[in-house]
């Protein structure tokens, strides 16, 4: 009798620490990821003006107020508006900045300056290094095609002023390789060195040429051949050295036609172009997200400099029908810039703090979104961004909250079922059922 007592106790407690564990295991599953694990790191933002001329001022004041309303945030912390515009400033004037169109211009301007000073290692100093920029620019040189053409052309005068005969006919031929057609004026170039030129031409007129011929419908449309303007279409050369040719048919009316061709010997090259018609608001499109990666550029630049999660630009335009505010959020770690926040007020900002609500309201909202999800719908413009990265982060199934939850609820149904079948175990009335189909 005691022994049947024991028994039944120590079955009592089994089943009783099963229930428990399976409570516990319950309750442990169901509770979504981001509760089991420490506290997440808040995300660091800053709010910065874009500054374009109009209403600067009053960029710079929303700036500063949305940077201040962010601080009240919870999650978020938000980098001193001062203190971000100092940093910025700082590294605006101290870093290495890429190196685009205008600073080579710029190098290009400055080696002329030089050569007119009869400084002349300092001016082939410049131009070697323009030069060197434009190279590396790993298959688009030619799009630089008329300042590396003045950069060549002017090497070769620098180089010949020294006495360089070696590196005035080198840098000669570059500028042949690029414009083969090339002639030289009298009124710009003194006669000796068009002789030179015309030397090195006379040479490559023994190497085998062919001939390129460009017809566009409609016709009269500009062609660039290696970045260089050569006219209108119909457009035919001849005595083109043999080798590859970079084609661009540009139009501001018409959607233009990049083409690598490449010119054999003793035959023509044809190009047959069909253009597309760009209708206004396509033309107007294509401005606007211009300017949208031009801002999303230099967001995510002044975000690098302070390694922040986040950036806000904000632009005011003023007009007569009202000021108009923009606001656009950028992701550091995606590199993409969310859809813009527009707003609209009055001249007299009677009511600025009502519209300046609503638009704390959307970036609080936009600030907390995923943009790894449902890309098409949140980033602008659309093509920036790093497409790896959104597509591996599509958030890892084992960091979705959700899927902890249909496991834990699946492993407590299981372990529920488990239980109760143990607790109403003992009995003996058991049996086998088969079961076959046909």
């Amino acid at each position: 009798m005691v022994s049947k007592l024991l028994s039944s106790l120590g079955m009592r407690c089994r089943l009783s620490g099963r229930a428990f564990i399976a409570v516990v295991l319950t309750g442990l599953m169901t509770l979504p990821a981001p509760v089991l694990s420490a506290k997440e790191m808040n995300v660091s933002v800053f709010a910065q003006p874009l500054y374009d001329g109009d209403a600067d001022d009053l960029s710079e004041g929303i700036a500063r107020d949305i940077s201040v309303a962010i601080g009240s945030f919870e999650g978020f912390d938000v980098v001193d508006f001062d203190k971000a515009t100092s940093v910025i400033d700082y590294h605006r004037r101290n870093a290495t900045s890429p190196v685009g169109a205008d600073e080579v211009e710029r190098i290009l301007e400055s080696a002329k300056e030089y050569y007119f000073k009869f400084n002349y290692r300092k001016a082939r100093e410049e131009l070697k290094k323009g030069i060197g920029i434009i190279n590396a620019e790993d298959g688009d040189a030619w799009k630089y095609g008329r300042s590396l053409l003045d950069a060549y052309l002017s090497l070769a005068i620098v180089s010949k002023s020294q006495g360089n005969m070696k590196e005035a006919r080198a840098a000669l031929r570059a500028a042949l390789k690029l414009s083969p057609m090339l002639t030289l004026s009298e009124k710009d170039y003194p006669p000796s060195f068009i002789s030179i030129l015309n030397e090195i031409k006379n040479e490559s007129r023994d190497h085998e040429v062919g001939s390129l011929k460009v017809v566009t419908k409609p016709p009269a449309i500009a062609v660039y051949i290696n970045g260089i303007s050569q006219g209108t279409t119909p457009f035919r050369m001849e005595g083109v050295p043999v080798g590859a040719y970079n084609i661009r048919i540009s139009d501001p009316m018409y959607d233009s036609v990049e083409r690598k061709v490449e010119v054999t010997a003793g035959s023509t090259t044809n190009v047959h172009e069909r253009l597309k018609w760009r209708r206004k608001k396509a033309i107007r499109r294509e401005r606007e997200i211009a300017t949208a990666r031009a801002q999303v550029m230099l967001g995510l630049s002044m975000a690098d400099v302070l390694k922040t999660d986040k950036a806000i630009l904000v632009d005011v335009d003023s007009s007569e029908g009202g000021i108009y505010i923009s606001v656009r959020i950028l992701d550091r770690e995606f590199r993409v810039g969310q859809i813009p926040i527009i707003a609209r007020i009055d001249q007299s900002l009677s009511h600025y703090n009502r519209e300046f609500k609503v638009v704390m309201d959307d970036i609080r909202e936009q600030l907390s979104e995923d943009v790894a999800i449902d890309t098409s719908r949140k980033i602008d413009p659309p093509g920036v961004g790093d497409p790896l990265l959104l597509e591996r982060r599509k958030r890892s199934l084992l960091r979705n909250p959700f899927f902890w939850g249909a496991i834990g609820v699946a492993a407590a149904g299981a372990i529920a079922g488990g239980v109760a079948a143990a607790m109403s175990g003992g009995s003996s009335d058991t049996g086998k059922v088969r079961v076959s189909f046909k």
